[in-house]
């Protein structure tokens, strides 16, 4: 019998068991004008990927992202999400620890549009072993 079953769907029931047992790395950013601002970057976030707050608070996607290729592909990412599209499940290889980011558009203060990703660490020495296919994008290309 052939069923038919979306993957998202699936993906995103799996995420929020793991929101309830794990606390999910958050950071967010907002749109001035055609350029992407992060306004916030959750301290366990930033530990993981080994950085500091001022490497994207109040930063521009562009100025952090000095890899053209990097640039536009993370600019169609977060354009999609600022325009709440479905497309915005995405699985990033950085420095060899793999993470899957989701993106969720949100108000806060006094109605300010925001959009918070949601990134969860995957152990790459788990099931996912198909993961480590994917392109390993190295923290310098980032800043």
């Amino acid at each position: 019998m052939k069923e038919n079953i979306n993957l998202n769907s699936v993906v995103f029931n799996t995420l929020k068991q793991y929101e309830q047992a794990f606390t999910i790395m958050t950071f967010r950013f907002t749109k001035i004008d055609e350029d992407f601002y992060y306004t916030y970057i959750d301290p366990a976030l930033v530990d993981n990927m080994q950085l500091s707050k001022k490497h994207f608070i109040n930063r521009r996607l562009q100025d952090i992202c000095i890899n053209r290729e990097i640039f536009n592909k993370m600019y169609t990412y977060y354009e999609l999400a600022w325009k709440n599209e479905q497309s915005n499940l995405y699985i990033f290889n950085l420095n060899t620890h793999i993470y899957i980011i989701y993106f969720k558009k949100i108000y806060v203060e006094k109605e300010k549009e925001v959009v918070q990703g949601h990134c969860i660490p995957i152990n790459p020495n788990s099931e996912l072993l198909s993961a480590l296919d994917i392109p390993i994008v190295h923290r310098f290309d980032f800043i």
